[in-house]
């Protein structure tokens, strides 16, 4: 499971960049009014409203809005880089993020061992169970994959 999730969590961050990228070219093409809104927004945020700011952040990542969640934050973070708070939420995000990843993952996987199991193809849905049971050896799905194909296979 750690070697998917560092996989994952690779993919999340070379996303991230790549949308980091294509942000700072479209911001470098952008005339100024961009530039305008940018400082309005840094003025929005003060001592006052924070909070505010801080409490979105925190219910966008309860509600799997991620990439809200991290814009809100790096406005945040523009105005206070020092804040705590608003670093533990990007870890946070970013570890929510990599964990829906990862569940999204297994949830293909499993989808693909059950088309092979439909299809007669057994030994792809054992070696998928298997690559499963490798990450997590408790996880009574990719079991129960395992058996149902090798009680077919042993039929056949």
């Amino acid at each position: 499971m750690k070697r998917i999730l560092k996989i994952i969590i690779a993919g999340t961050m070379i996303g991230m960049a790549f949308l980091t990228s294509c942000n700072s070219t479209k911001k470098a093409t952008t005339d100024t009014s961009a530039t305008e809104t940018e400082s309005s927004n840094k003025i929005d945020i003060n001592d006052e409203n924070l909070s505010d700011y801080i409490e979105s952040a925190n219910v966008d990542i309860d509600n799997a809005r991620y990439d809200s969640a991290l814009d809100t934050l790096g406005k945040v973070l523009e105005v206070y880089p020092d804040n705590e708070e608003a670093k533990s939420l990007v870890e946070r995000a970013k570890e929510r993020m990599a964990e829906d990843d990862a569940a999204m993952y297994r949830h293909y996987r499993l989808a693909e061992a059950r088309n092979f199991i439909d299809r007669g193809e057994y030994d792809e849905a054992i070696d998928i169970a298997n690559e499963l049971l490798a990450l997590d050896s408790e996880d009574v799905e990719p079991k129960a994959i395992l058996e149902e194909a090798k009680s077919k296979k042993s039929n056949d």
